[in-house]
């Protein structure tokens, strides 16, 4: 660790960004052991985006990250 979630939520916080996580396990509910998601202090300190959207049992493909991270980046963009 070389502290980029840190330093990623210290600029959302300066240039009133969001984050987009591009982490492929991020986006399971449930697996907290090797996800290092943010904890809910940081979530709330900025809106994070692509965290806990599937169940670990259900298909996820690259298009469909592709479809959620365009989505995401286009509500924050649209702020």
């Amino acid at each position: 660790a070389v502290g980029k979630s840190a330093l990623a939520l210290r600029l959302c916080e300066v240039l009133h960004g969001e984050v987009i996580s591009v982490d492929s396990v991020q986006v399971y509910r449930g697996l907290k052991i090797g996800a290092n998601k943010p904890s809910e202090g940081e979530r709330c300190r900025v809106p994070h985006h692509l965290l806990d959207l599937r169940d670990p049992m259900d298909e996820y493909t690259a298009g469909s990250f592709y479809k959620d991270a365009l989505r995401a980046v286009n509500q924050v963009l649209d702020r």
